[in-house]
């Protein structure tokens, strides 16, 4: 690498970047399910238990091939050790969907789900987590692919 590239490049800052949802990409979910609140914008509008549920299940799918312009910013102009630090972190975490499952059925107006439901919901929440874990990536922050739309 060339000195005038390499200063270049440290010189731009990083993102550590989070791919989305389905539920994320969704505008009709914006505020109907409980994931995508805890991830997006929260809101106290009432909701409808069918809806959030479809919600629900959308925020459980990731959508890796998105632009990277949807993609959630981790970070604010990091160099690229931090960035890359902070994905270590991330990926050595422990995903455990248990409480977010409890909360996600409770927004579904399942108060008491049954033990096997609740393991059911909190395994899928975990699978997704681990998964959009493992997806994240360092972006520099003059990626042309910041700024599609």
């Amino acid at each position: 690498m060339k000195p005038l590239h390499a200063a270049a490049l440290a010189l731009v800052g990083w993102y550590l970047m989070i791919p989305p949802s389905a539920g994320n990409l969704d505008g009709a979910c914006n505020g109907k399910s409980f994931f995508w609140n805890v991830v997006g914008t929260l809101s106290t509008q009432d909701r409808l238990n069918s809806e959030t549920a479809m919600c629900n299940r959308e925020s459980r799918r990731l959508v890796a091939s998105a632009p990277l312009s949807k993609w959630k910013r981790v970070g604010f102009d990091e160099t690229l050790a931090e960035c890359q630090a902070r994905y270590e972190e991330h990926q050595k975490a422990p995903s455990n969907g248990r409480v977010m499952a409890k909360l996600e059925l409770k927004d579904e107006g399942q108060a008491s789900p049954s033990d096997e439901e609740l393991k059911s919901r909190a395994d899928s929440l975990t699978r997704f987590l681990k998964a959009q874990t493992a997806a994240e990536k360092c972006v520099a922050s003059a990626d042309p692919r910041l700024k599609e739309k």
